[in-house]
């Protein structure tokens, strides 16, 4: 089973996703990383923004915090997922240009879903 430890308290990870009833495992996912204050970058994502040097310092700090915050979310969307759907997901979406699928694992899979992958 698995946990994550955060403000001193253990919380029960969602079962992980299967390949199987994509629409229950997506809602409870959501729900349990909005607890954590994880969704709005999994949903926004996180752009490296081009010029770091050139951001004042409150901007940098809220770029660290946000690339910090899309680490954890795609930390938690990998323990999220099994292997074999996990392999699923890169084999189809590094065809892609877009190597960082896990950020946006839900619209992701939709589209997927949409050009006929079974899972």
């Amino acid at each position: 089973s698995r946990v994550l430890v955060t403000r001193n308290i253990a919380t029960p990870f969602p079962h992980a996703f299967n390949g199987e009833d994509f629409d229950y495992w997506s809602s409870r996912f959501k729900i349990w990383s909005k607890a954590f204050d994880l969704w709005s970058i999994v949903e926004t994502g996180f752009i490296e923004p081009e010029n770091e040097g050139a951001l004042s310092n409150v901007e940098k700090k809220i770029v660290s915090e946000n690339r910090k915050k899309d680490t954890d979310a795609l930390n938690q969307i990998n323990f999220a997922i099994e292997k074999v759907v996990y392999e699923k997901i890169h084999k189809a979406t590094t065809l892609n240009k877009d190597g960082r699928f896990c950020r946006k694992l839900t619209k992701e899979m939709s589209k997927l879903k949409m050009f006929g992958f079974k899972f």
